[in-house]
């Protein structure tokens, strides 16, 4: 499934006019649009992600893949289940913490619309 143009900002995904981009227009069109590396989950992590018919609360240390399984989450949600963004409840508790999660959706996002046009095209 491939995200209509404007999808972003109809799920509250578009930066808010006054979060200025930390780097350029082009650098942040680039950083927007580049591949984020790859989230390998661990066991309980891929539980988190898989269990998409029911609520979770995620409650973990720093550093331990919190926003890594939300952004999965969210992104398998969207893609996979065909969950409209404005349906999904995704909040952290600071505001530089809603920045993270809110750029690492957009950019899975886009990359997985990326791919998913890339599977579709006829073999050359």
């Amino acid at each position: 499934m491939s995200i209509p143009q404007g999808q972003l900002a109809l799920a509250g995904l578009e930066p808010p006019a006054d979060e200025a981009p930390a780097a350029g227009p082009d650098e942040a069109a680039e950083a927007a649009t580049r591949a984020p590396e790859r989230f390998e989950p661990t066991a309980e992590q891929s539980a988190a992600v898989a269990a998409r018919e029911r609520d979770t609360f995620l409650e973990a240390g720093a550093g331990s893949g919190k926003t890594s399984v939300l952004v999965d989450r969210y992104c398998a949600a969207v893609i996979e289940d065909e969950v409209e963004v404005d349906r999904i409840l995704a909040f952290t508790f600071t505001d530089r913490a809603a920045a993270e999660m809110r750029t690492r959706i957009r950019r899975e996002l886009v990359s997985r619309s990326h791919a998913s046009r890339g599977a579709r095209l006829p073999p050359e």
